[in-house]
């Protein structure tokens, strides 16, 4: 009778052990979940802080504000120069028009042509600046961006949309749309060397 006391008491005890560890696991867990989640969500704030700088110039743009976009791209290179994910690749369509008029959406539209600057090329800022160079302050521009898997701005085109209509408007941002989808990843289209070059 001793004995199987003994066995219980014993018994008792690795349980009451067990028990203890299990608290203390769920405790644990329970911590490192809040401490994940309030990290993830610190990402999440700094990530729309960095975005926030862009994407504020969304939509429809006077030459001037798109310049001052230019400008915080520019800068942006300094602060992120070894991080290629947080240099956005910007595009820049031009206006065509010369081009033949086959319907009232094409009749004035972007041209194939553009100017690229991407975060690869060691001459970015110059390249920017070469972009930023042919905005024109009066014209208008529709301003479009393209997230990367990780959530930051990774391109920016920018079209001439002076005097189009919505439609021709909504075609332009299509063709924008094409340009930035191209793009890899973080940007990483094989890079055009030098300022302003055409591309068709």
């Amino acid at each position: 009778m001793e004995n199987a006391s003994k066995a219980l008491i014993i018994a008792g005890a690795i349980l009451l052990s067990i028990l203890i560890i299990a608290i203390g696991i769920y405790v644990y867990n329970q911590a490192n979940s809040t401490i994940t989640s309030s990290m993830s969500s610190m990402n999440t704030q700094e990530r729309e802080a960095f975005n926030n700088q862009f994407t504020s110039y969304q939509g429809i743009q006077t030459g001037s504000q798109v310049k001052a976009l230019l400008t915080r791209v520019a800068s942006n290179l300094n602060t992120y120069k070894d991080q290629a994910e947080k240099v956005p690749t910007v595009i820049l369509y031009t206006k065509d028009d010369t081009a033949t008029a086959i319907s009232s959406v094409t009749k004035n539209t972007l041209s194939g042509n553009h100017y690229k600057a991407t975060g690869e090329a060691t001459n970015y800022t110059k390249d920017v600046s070469s972009i930023r160079n042919k905005i024109l302050d009066k014209h208008s521009y529709s301003v479009n961006f393209r997230f990367g898997q990780s959530g930051l701005v990774m391109g920016i085109a920018i079209g001439d949309v002076t005097n189009m209509n919505q439609t021709q408007i909504t075609a332009a941002d299509g063709i924008m749309e094409n340009g930035l989808n191209n793009l890899g990843d973080f940007g990483d289209e094989t890079p055009t060397t030098g300022g302003g070059n055409t591309q068709g």
